[in-house]
């Protein structure tokens, strides 16, 4: 694979017998580790790396890994390496391969270990594996007549994995946060499927889920769009909560208010997150949780996130403690995830105390940070 540790020469191992264990003990091994293990693993010999090959394609593999964070670097050498920052190790790679070009390609949305990387030109958006290198080059957005930036992209589902060819796709939200489109990645063009009709229906924030498209607007209400079943996306719910009225008053000359629509444990949260701006800098201040009663149709305020962490940015990710214990109970992780926010304007914020403190692991890198925005990514390694 050769992105965050180089393969040995099979010479090597050549007379160890631990290249002629047999698959069964190695796959009983590799379940015991997580993804950077298994990078490692795959680096020993042939053997062992046909073996994890075997297993990380199986069924039985599991994407369940810890989220990690991803950010542009500028090094002394001119180069603009990605970097991934690991809580389970406290640890910090650098990716070896050129994931983006640093003046004409960005990455607009991470999902199931993809980015989805935009060039300036619109033309084409490119699905990548930024540690298999796998990757899918989507058709051109020209039917679309984009005449603004697209803002973000989601990936319903890992397409090497996908039992459901409908889920293969990837959604962009485009046309200053008012149109949806979507493309399969074995498409040939993308279809539109949304379009505000005026400003409270502007989107906010989208987020995916057992193939629904969930879409938060301006006005906080919800959309959800079905994939599962037809090529075409079918809109099975609109809903309208009632208006928000325990937010508090933060003026907009003063204050940017950011919006993370989350899937967590069966419930729909939305996070909000007051940065306070002043002569081009920004600082994040204050946060909210609501989460959406399905059957009332209305927004309740969330005190207490109970053996959860909530990773917000690009994407927007729910992990439980009880299995990532490397991440604080009852926080928010937040990152300078778009083009609004000061670069290093990240942390953890604490909903017990209130407090916000740094990524202390990262400050050394706060000085070489490009100007690309920071994103959250699962690592897959297929």
């Amino acid at each position: 694979m050769g992105c965050l540790i180089s393969t040995m020469d099979d010479k090597e191992s050549k007379n160890s017998r631990w290249s002629k264990l047999h698959t069964d003990l190695l796959v009983l091994v590799l379940k015991k580790l997580c993804f950077q293990d298994i990078i490692r693993f795959k680096a020993v010999c042939s053997s062992w790396n046909k073996a994890a090959q075997s297993y990380i394609s199986s069924p039985s593999y599991s994407l369940h890994q810890a989220p990690c964070l991803m950010r542009q670097t500028h090094h002394k050498d001119g180069s603009f390496p990605h970097t991934l920052f690991s809580f389970t190790e406290k640890k910090i790679y650098i990716l070896r391969d050129d994931i983006t070009r640093v003046d004409s390609e960005s990455c607009i949305g991470s999902s199931h270990g993809w980015m989805m990387i935009l060039r300036k030109s619109n033309i084409p958006v490119v699905v990548k594996n930024p540690f298999s290198l796998q990757r899918f080059k989507l058709p051109t957005v020209e039917n679309l007549q984009i005449t603004l930036y697209i803002d973000t992209a989601i990936l319903l589902s890992d397409p090497f994995r996908s039992k459901n060819s409908n889920l293969s796709v990837v959604v962009v939200l485009y046309g200053g946060y008012k149109r949806l489109a979507f493309c399969n990645v074995a498409g040939e063009a993308w279809t539109q499927f949304f379009e505000a009709r005026n400003g409270d229906e502007i989107v906010k924030s989208i987020q995916s889920h057992n193939g629904q498209l969930y879409v938060l607007s301006r006005d906080f209400c919800v959309q959800v769009w079905d994939f599962n079943h037809d090529p075409f996306p079918t809109k099975t719910r609109n809903l309208k909560p009632s208006p928000l009225l325990f937010i508090g008053h933060y003026p907009a000359y003063k204050y940017i208010r950011l919006a993370y629509l989350i899937e967590s444990m069966g419930e729909l949260l939305v996070v909000l997150r007051i940065v306070y701006y002043k002569l081009n800098h920004t600082k994040t201040v204050n946060f909210h949780v609501i989460k959406l009663d399905f059957k009332g149709e209305k927004w309740e305020k969330v005190e207490n996130l109970q053996g959860r962490a909530l990773l917000v940015g690009c994407p927007s990710i729910s992990v439980s403690i009880k299995e990532f214990p490397e991440f604080e109970d009852n926080s928010i992780y937040f990152l300078d995830d778009n083009y609004n926010l000061s670069i290093g304007d990240m942390g953890v914020y604490n909903m017990g105390n209130k407090s916000i403190k740094p990524f202390d692991e990262l400050d050394k890198l706060q000085e070489t940070t490009s100007p690309k925005p920071s994103f959250w990514i699962v690592p897959n390694p297929w």
